[in-house]
């Protein structure tokens, strides 16, 4: 379908200007492609949440702080109306750890303290790919909370789960 194409094609663009991956995405057009993501009120599939993801992400790799809240704020809402039960643990904890870093003002370091024992049980919290609701993850939330805490400031810093405590070198 279009729309998980474009959903794909939005990560691929976040993880350029993350500067993890080259190309040219340059003909992307952001507004364009998350205005035309539909977000359906009878959604079965999960893909609300990939879309409210993404569009959360988008602000990040855009440095919107305005629109990260707002962002952050629409994903908080939806998690307590339809984010419920152990299937959907996983993206229930990456909206969480996205509001640690919205609330932080962007300070990872900040971010990252208040948000370990929640990291740690996104850790916890078993990915099968075979798994409809994990099948949301363009890119596993545990692995994208890293990228987002490695280029949140103008240095490059990695981040390391160490038992209960993450360790920056």
């Amino acid at each position: 379908r279009k729309e998980e194409w474009l959903i794909m094609e939005g990560y691929l663009y976040c993880l350029q200007k993350f500067n993890k991956i080259k190309g040219d995405f340059a003909d992307f057009k952001l507004t364009k492609a998350i205005n035309s993501l539909v977000i359906s009120e009878k959604d079965k599939s999960g893909r609300n949440v990939t879309v409210l993801i993404l569009k959360t992400v988008f602000a990040i790799a855009l440095n919107q702080t305005d629109d990260l809240l707002d962002q952050v704020e629409q994903l908080s809402r939806y998690r307590s109306r339809y984010v419920k039960g152990d299937s959907e643990a996983r993206a229930y904890l990456f909206i969480k750890l996205l509001g640690y870093y919205a609330n932080s003002g962007n300070n990872r370091r900040l971010a990252l303290s208040e948000s370990v024992s929640t990291y740690h049980d996104l850790l916890e919290e078993e990915y099968d790919i075979n798994d409809h609701n994990h099948a949301t993850e363009v890119i596993m939330y545990d692995e994208l909370w890293l990228l987002l805490m490695q280029v949140s400031d103008e240095d490059r810093v990695y981040v390391l789960a160490c038992n209960d405590v993450l360790v920056m070198v």
